[in-house]
């Protein structure tokens, strides 16, 4: 079972933290929901979010815990200061339900080899605030050298083990929006998974690079740090538009998976005191492997092993052959205009040319 679910997530692991956090979460999504109405589509602000007293009640406490810790003062602020971060993505996360989407490793490395080769009016998160969840070596060793960036990072020298990508999407009367993009890169090691916030301004027809190259219009680009332009980065945030157009796709292939850690709890509800002790050491043990939300799974088509084979290839084939396949990378496929359904179509991966020919592995990269 280890690879049949995810597990723990970014805000899992920050609830291990701060074990009344859970909860404290839930109250606060709650009282939004009662002002904004339970289908609103209202993603809180830091301003919002400023104003509720619970929040205050959770920064100050941590603050105290920081200095009895021994905490010097600015590294109490600042660790108060990312702790505000994490809950409004969290909070946000929980207002709209916790949606999240994993997505499978074959499917990842198609999305790597994937064209985006659209506008930005197609840009549409299926929910205004949801997550994806990366656990594909390719993905992986994209956030581990995200991490190397940061020199001052508590994980610049680990390896992270799972990627959990929270976003938000507020969306103007002008069809423009604005996409928070929040990376929490997870070592699963004792210390707070790594936030990484991006935000994206999209316009109905801005192109794959001028949103990825887009910022906040209060900070000029010379002023943004390094870390916010690095390739890396780039494939990152190419990977997860790329999910975000999957999960609101035509030929969408997705099943609901549930948490193990929930049946378990069932059975706790239901069982005797007795067995509810076993049970009880039974769950706590799961909470350290499993994640405990039910997630959206998002399957590949093809047999992973199949691409890993492709991957470890040699490429320095000298047949001179002249007949030869190539992959061609996948692309977004926009609905014939008379079309009732008119979402994009993707067109997954495929090789071309003759099955006895040599593969030839084309190094394809995002336009300048």
């Amino acid at each position: 079972m280890a690879n049949s679910f995810p597990p723990p997530l970014a805000h899992n692991v920050m609830h291990g933290f701060f074990p009344d956090l859970s909860w404290q979460i839930e109250d606060i999504a709650g009282n939004f929901r009662r002002q904004f109405g339970q289908d609103s589509t209202h993603i809180v602000s830091n301003e919002e979010l400023e104003k509720n007293k619970l929040k205050t009640k959770i920064l100050k406490k941590a603050a105290d815990n920081f200095i009895k810790k021994g905490y010097p003062p600015y590294q109490m602020a600042d660790n108060v200061a990312i702790l505000f971060q994490h809950l409004r993505y969290m909070v946000n996360f929980t207002l709209h339900r916790r949606k999240t989407f994993w997505i499978e490793e074959s499917l990842a490395w198609m999305f790597h080899r994937t064209e985006l080769d659209i506008e930005g009016e197609c840009l549409r998160l299926p929910f205004p605030s949801c997550l994806y969840v990366f656990s594909d070596a390719p993905s992986l060793e994209l956030a581990t050298n995200v991490l190397q960036q940061d020199p001052d990072g508590d994980l610049q020298d680990e390896t992270v083990k799972i990627c959990s990508c929270y976003m938000n999407q507020i969306v103007f009367e002008d069809g423009a929006s604005e996409l928070e993009v929040n990376w929490l890169f997870d070592a699963q090691l004792p210390e707070w998974p790594y936030l990484l916030s991006r935000n994206l301004y999209i316009h109905p027809h801005d192109d794959l690079d001028t949103i990825l190259h887009s910022h906040c219009p209060d900070v000029a680009p010379e002023n943004r740090d390094a870390i916010y332009t690095h390739p890396e980065l780039k494939k990152l945030l190419h990977l997860a538009l790329s999910s975000v157009l999957y999960s609101t796709s035509a030929n969408l292939d997705m099943e609901v998976l549930e948490s193990p850690i929930s049946s378990l709890e069932q059975q706790i509800a239901d069982s005797s005191r007795k067995r509810k002790i076993a049970l009880k050491q039974k769950l706590h043990k799961m909470e350290k492997c499993y994640s405990k939300e039910d997630v959206f799974y998002l399957p590949g088509k093809i047999d992973i092993s199949q691409y890993q084979a492709l991957s470890s290839m040699q490429k320095n084939d000298k047949s001179g052959v002249l007949n030869h396949r190539i992959m061609v990378r996948g692309h977004w496929r926009r609905a014939n205009p008379s079309w009732h359904d008119q979402k994009l179509r993707w067109i997954m991966p495929f090789w071309k040319g003759s099955e006895d020919a040599p593969v030839i592995e084309k190094e394809y990269r995002l336009r300048p």
